[in-house]
């Protein structure tokens, strides 16, 4: 007996043991838009980035450097749960109801002899803890040994343009830092904005150049004949 008791404990504990380390597990987190997107500078709006997550975004950083908190923002949207729906027990037909027969006088009765009570029977314990064990019995709280899985969360990060415009031209990597210390890498890309100056025309050359000739020629006559008079 005390050999079973021994191994019963042995296997609970290992269960728990489990249970703990499923608990502490770090929770899953995936990008839901903004990987391998791209940035252009000089841009007014700011750099996005939507990820899912069982837990809250602590913190940001862009190629091993932190981004400082006033430099990034985050709006989160909590998950709601669905409760299951019950479907209606089906409704059974009432039976028939059939006539009551005749009633004849009962013969007399005989006392019953006396019935000896059955022993109370001991209620278990209520279990709260993950393991409970008394004189006979080893108790299991199934429900703790279960860890407690959070509702997802969708987080919307947006950091500021004006530190976007900072960053060189080329490729880059966010890294999302969570509350139970896990990190997930987010690859997008800096550009330069295209140049949209062109060059204004001002106007025909052609006709400036034939007003500067007719003023050349028309200083020479006027040389010309001054020389004449003079002489």
């Amino acid at each position: 007996m005390k050999m079973r008791k021994k191994i019963c404990v042995m296997l609970a504990v290992s269960m728990l043991t489990v249970s703990s380390v499923a608990t502490v597990a770090m929770a899953a987190a995936n990008v839901v838009s903004g990987n391998n997107s791209t940035y252009t500078k000089g841009s007014t709006s700011p750099f996005t980035v939507v990820v899912e997550s069982d837990v809250a975004v602590s913190g940001l950083g862009i190629d091993s450097k932190s981004v400082p908190d006033d430099m990034f923002k985050l709006n989160i949207t909590e998950a709601t749960e669905t409760p299951a729906t019950t479907e209606a027990p089906a409704t059974t037909e009432a039976p028939a109801t059939t006539e009551a027969p005749e009633v004849t006088e009962a013969p007399a009765t005989t006392e019953a002899p006396a019935t000896t009570e059955a022993p109370a029977t001991a209620e278990a314990p209520e279990v709260t803890g993950g393991l409970y064990m008394d004189a006979d019995h080893l108790y299991i709280n199934v429900s703790s040994l279960k860890g407690a899985s959070a509702a997802a969360q969708t987080t919307e990060i947006q950091v500021k343009a004006n530190y976007m415009d900072q960053l060189s031209v080329g490729e880059h990597t966010i890294t999302i830092a969570f509350e139970d210390n896990s990190t997930l890498d987010v690859k997008f890309s800096v550009v330069e904005a295209a140049n949209t100056t062109k060059t204004v025309k001002t106007g025909d050359n052609s006709l400036l150049m034939v007003f500067a000739v007719a003023a050349i020629l028309s200083g020479a006559v006027v040389v010309v004949a001054g020389k004449k008079r003079i002489s």
